[in-house]
């Protein structure tokens, strides 16, 4: 049989959409995980879980297809209310059961039709949930076959006057936009100052209207520069980075933070199998920052560079020039507060083509951290759970599958001091065809871990081209809302 009818079938059985894209693409509009109504008339890096969840960037227009995915750990069914924000102001809202220990997804399309938007989540039942949001594209391949590209974040539970943006570029064919939703009821007046890598600071003002969402092009401000972004408001609100390249063949996006720290902490990072990473790091500060990289590989602990970042810029470090063919999570150390994002780049210079994900770093360990999105299908899909141990002893943590068709899948291990883990959601859930999200928890009493979920997929036509050996054509790395 046919690989894309099988993928097909698969998806049909589940009455919704699979986590990460199959081999219609046109077909994920048709389907909603819930039944379609009409509209009615980070102080951290990530977010702790929440009742309430903001997602700044969304689109159903320009080919787009978002899918916003709802972790419920409760023990019962709860309610979230989804309202809709455009540049025009509100756009309805509709409200989704999401079963107890479950994910649910939800394609914003017949709410929105075709348009950029904004989104709220609420539960009404004042109980913590977790949110995150795929978006989805097709670009044209030089065979002409259609090949599905991705990219994700985690939202945030509460809007802020102040946004970190480490990353950010318009040189090196890259298109970069900054969305904002303002989720008040009076005009929001914004700052941007961007933080260029020679030190230059840019200053631009813009506004975003009550109850709306908001997109600047970062090029018209800087021109073809890499650049952090500092955004400020007179009015809370939430900032996310979305990053193109090479007409759009890959993509990137992620939540700001809404405050610096003098630690920053990434799960996931990679020399390995094909992988560059980049480590992009913001000095808001008017004094220099010293800092320094640990590297903690599945073997532990390996010192990194010591550098410094010069007052109000962005400095890049590719780590490929400092530990080869590994894998590891990153601990970055400051004298003073800072913003840090990480960004892997895999197939570049191959017939492939180059594709990309970026992630915000976190600036604590938590004792349990959520990740809404993730699935398998075991052939063209999958989804790692990296966790991150930095602490100086042992920890014992339980995994948890959260399954969207119902039930949970657990196991247990143990991660040595400083030192990373990569957990392969097929294998370890022991199904080839899933959905479901992830809740990463340390057993062990005062000590909490980091996690992200990295997520991949490859087109049928390279699977095809390859004769089964799968090149991902597509991935989005997402961190997680905490609890302690």
């Amino acid at each position: 049989m046919d690989l894309g009818i099988l993928l097909m079938m698969k998806w049909l059985s589940f009455t919704a959409s699979v986590i990460l894209a199959l081999s219609s693409f046109a077909l994920m509009a048709a389907i909603a995980t819930v039944p379609a109504c009409l509209p009615n008339s980070v102080a951290t890096a990530t977010s702790a879980t929440s009742s309430n969840w903001y997602l700044a960037e969304g689109s159903t227009a320009w080919g787009f297809l978002t899918q916003i995915s709802m972790e419920n750990p409760n023990p019962e069914d709860v309610t979230a209310r989804i309202s809709y924000m455009t540049e025009q102001g509100k756009m309805g809202q509709r409200d989704v059961v999401l079963p107890p220990e479950s994910l649910t997804f939800l394609d914003p399309t017949s709410d929105v039709g075709n348009v950029d938007f904004s989104a709220t989540i609420e539960c009404l039942e004042g109980e913590s949930i977790a949110v995150d949001r795929l978006m989805r594209w097709e670009v044209s391949t030089d065979s002409s076959s259609i090949k599905t590209e991705f990219h994700g974040s985690i939202g945030t539970t509460s809007p802020s006057d102040s946004w970190y943006l480490a990353e950010g570029s318009c040189a090196w064919g890259f298109e970069c936009w900054i969305l904002v939703l303002n989720p008040n009821t009076q005009t929001a007046g914004l700052t941007l100052t961007f933080m260029t890598e020679e030190g230059q600071q840019i200053v631009a003002h813009e506004q975003v209207g009550c109850y709306s969402r908001a997109t600047f092009n970062m090029r018209e401000y800087i021109g073809e520069k890499d650049a952090s972004v500092l955004i400020t408001s007179d009015a809370p609100v939430v900032v996310e980075r979305s990053m193109y390249r090479n007409s759009r063949w890959e993509g990137a996006n992620t939540i700001g933070a809404t405050e610096p720290s003098q630690v920053v902490l990434l799960a996931e990072g990679s020399t390995n199998y094909g992988f560059t990473t980049y480590l992009l790091i913001q000095n808001p500060n008017s004094n220099s920052a010293n800092a320094s990289l640990t590297f903690h590989t599945t073997t532990g602990p390996v010192a990194g560079p010591v550098f410094e970042i010069q007052p109000l810029s962005r400095k890049t470090l590719c780590l490929n020039d400092y530990l080869k063919n590994t894998d590891f999570a990153l601990e970055v150390s400051s004298s003073v507060s800072i913003v840090a994002e990480r960004a892997m780049y895999w197939e570049s210079g191959t017939s492939a083509g180059e594709f990309s994900t970026v992630s915000m770093g976190m600036t604590l360990p938590h004792k349990r951290i959520y990740l809404p999105t993730g699935g398998t299908d075991g052939i063209t899909e999958e989804t790692w759970t990296l966790v991150q141990n930095p602490n100086e002893s042992e920890v014992e943590i339980e995994v948890y599958y959260l399954k969207h068709s119902g039930g949970v899948t657990r196991f247990t291990e143990t991660i040595p001091s400083h030192s990373r883990r990569s957990y392969r959601m097929s294998e370890r859930a022991n199904s080839k065809l899933l959905s479901a999200s992830v809740v990463v928890e340390s057993k062990t009493p005062g000590l909490g871990i980091v996690a992200e979920n990295a997520l991949y997929y490859s087109s049928q036509s390279h699977f095809q081209a390859t004769k089964g050996f799968l090149p991902w054509t597509a991935g989005a790395a997402m961190t997680g809302g905490w609890e302690d």
